[in-house]
């Protein structure tokens, strides 16, 4: 993969990326470049990249937005290689709402991770009108299957604010992550969460049985760290200590007859906690 410089007349006018297949010899052109929002009025600038691009030949790029000739963000974008398509992902209004599309049409998304079996997460950012950023929106796109779900999981009613974002996604498809949580105004802090085709989005808390406070917990605030085996590690809040933070390993254990269930029953869980106070 790579990219190529454009030109008008001796003028710069940016870059377009591309992926040569090296097997049969074929290159094709990727990214976002047709129709005015891709398009700078000012010398018919383009400008996309290609990021990263797997062994199974998924790639996942960047292109500049425009609003007549001026900066307007960026749009986030996939490519199947065996398919030689382009597909835009993230969250964007094209009805210039004021969720996704701040003042002068601008819009941002961005992808962070792009695994194997297809599957890109990213976030876009959110926007109060012209007050300007508010926060952001988490996001997975399977190329697969073509779907795509969010995540905005609490906003605080006020201003719309809302915060959400994928850490990692393992090879099985297990996401984590966190979020910010309100209660009405009151921002609660940041909570972990987890996201399976199979059950859907869970926070961390409400998936354990009982609870997190019998295991001497406040709450948990991420997931940093999840594998194969089902083992989940990240920050929480320890009970007693607010200003303080402890490292949690959750261990998710099937129960008898549900195979697939996840952080489900008294015995499904492990908690190894450490305290530290601020310096």
């Amino acid at each position: 993969m790579g990219t190529s410089a454009r030109y008008s007349g001796s003028n710069n006018a940016g870059e377009a990326a591309w992926v040569a297949n090296m097997a049969t010899g074929d290159i094709l052109r990727i990214g976002l470049y047709s129709g005015p929002e891709f398009t700078s009025t000012s010398n018919d600038y383009q400008y996309s990249r290609a990021d990263s691009i797997t062994d199974n030949g998924y790639l996942q790029g960047t292109t500049f937005r425009f609003s007549g000739s001026t900066s307007a963000g960026s749009a986030a974008w996939v490519a199947d290689m065996g398919y030689s398509s382009t597909t835009r992902v993230g969250l964007y209004d094209d009805g210039g709402g004021i969720v996704y599309t701040g003042s002068n049409n601008y819009q941002e998304s961005y992808i962070t991770i792009l695994t194997e079996a297809g599957r890109a997460a990213g976030y876009s950012k959110r926007y109060n009108g012209n007050a300007g950023e508010d926060g952001q929106t988490a996001w997975i796109y399977d190329l697969v299957s073509n779907t795509q779900i969010s995540y905005e999981l609490s906003v605080r009613p006020s201003d719309g604010y809302a915060f959400s974002n994928i850490n990692g996604i393992t090879s099985d498809g297990l996401a984590y992550g966190y979020f910010t949580l309100f209660s009405g105004e009151m921002n609660l802090g940041d909570r972990a969460f987890i996201w399976t085709a199979d059950f859907g989005t869970l926070v961390l808390d409400d998936a354990i049985s009982g609870g997190v406070a019998q295991f001497g917990w406040d709450y948990l605030a991420n997931v940093d760290f999840a594998n194969l085996a089902g083992v989940m590690v990240g920050l929480g809040l320890p009970d007693g200590s607010p200003n303080g933070r402890g490292v949690y390993m959750v261990q998710t254990v099937p129960e008898p007859g549900t195979a697939a269930l996840l952080l489900l029953g008294a015995g499904a869980l492990l908690f190894r906690r450490t305290r530290k106070t601020n310096t």
